[in-house]
């Protein structure tokens, strides 16, 4: 049975945004609403890093048994000011139990082209190589909330 989350992230006391756990079966698409805390452009606030799907998936390795297990987040960002924001997953068994944690750095970079460009990525969770990956039945994702240099063109 898939279980399919659709809620807000929590903005936590740090200035970091979490998903709730989402339950997940390998392969299949996770609806997640992920939004970096917004920030003020021209009288308005809005996400730089924004995402509402992932894919978490198991891969046989060749070795017995093992598998390697990754998520998949699909992701909006808008080139708003040069800075990196620091990504991180976490998969959890049935009884709540961290499994695995993987990190990544998203460069966000200062663009203009007339307007703000956002660009689309798929961002690649590594959590590596184990014989238990059946036991994964939840997944979490936070992104922090750095200090953010104003762009020139901000008002």
């Amino acid at each position: 049975m898939t279980l399919t989350c659709c809620v807000l992230s929590a903005v936590l006391a740090g200035g970091q945004t979490r998903t709730p756990r989402h339950p997940f079966d390998a392969g299949r698409p996770i609806e997640l609403r992920l939004a970096s805390k917004p920030v003020r452009l021209n009288g308005e606030d809005f996400s730089i890093l924004r995402s509402g799907k992932a894919i978490v998936d198991r891969t046989a390795t060749g070795r017995e048994g093992e598998t390697s297990l990754k998520a998949v987040l699909s992701c909006a960002v808008a080139q708003y000011s040069d800075f990196d924001y620091r990504l991180v997953a976490r998969v959890f068994d049935r009884q709540g139990r961290v499994m695995a944690t993987s990190k990544l750095t998203e460069h966000v970079s200062y663009i203009r082209l007339g307007v703000m460009p956002t660009t689309f990525k798929d961002l690649t969770f590594e959590f590596g190589k184990r014989k238990d990956w059946g036991r994964a039945k939840v997944v979490q994702f936070e992104v922090d909330s750095p200090k953010i240099p104003v762009p020139p063109d901000a008002r």
